[in-house]
């Protein structure tokens, strides 16, 4: 499953596909920790193939996610550790 999910953060089109389940997931998460622990991997594994892109072959954000608002798409480029626990 974890290969699966490397190789879908790499794939613009999965990322779309991605970026709509996660919309519909995130508005009924609430506790369920099964869902959060998918949703860390794949940012964690989207990330790191995006950093590890030359910048000249990297695809813009925009790309991947196309209906995100630009303040929104900011955060994703920041590491899960580093994002804080509470809001």
């Amino acid at each position: 499953m974890w290969i699966k999910l490397r190789a879908a953060a790499h794939n613009c089109h999965i990322s779309l596909t991605v970026n709509e389940i996660y919309r519909n997931v995130l508005t009924e998460i609430d506790e369920n920790l099964a869902v959060r622990a998918l949703i860390q991997v794949f940012t964690a594994c989207f990330l790191q193939r995006l950093t590890a892109q030359k910048p000249q072959d990297r695809l813009p954000l925009r790309a991947f996610f196309p209906n995100v608002t630009p303040c929104l798409l900011t955060p994703l480029l920041t590491e899960p550790s580093e994002v804080p626990r509470e809001a």
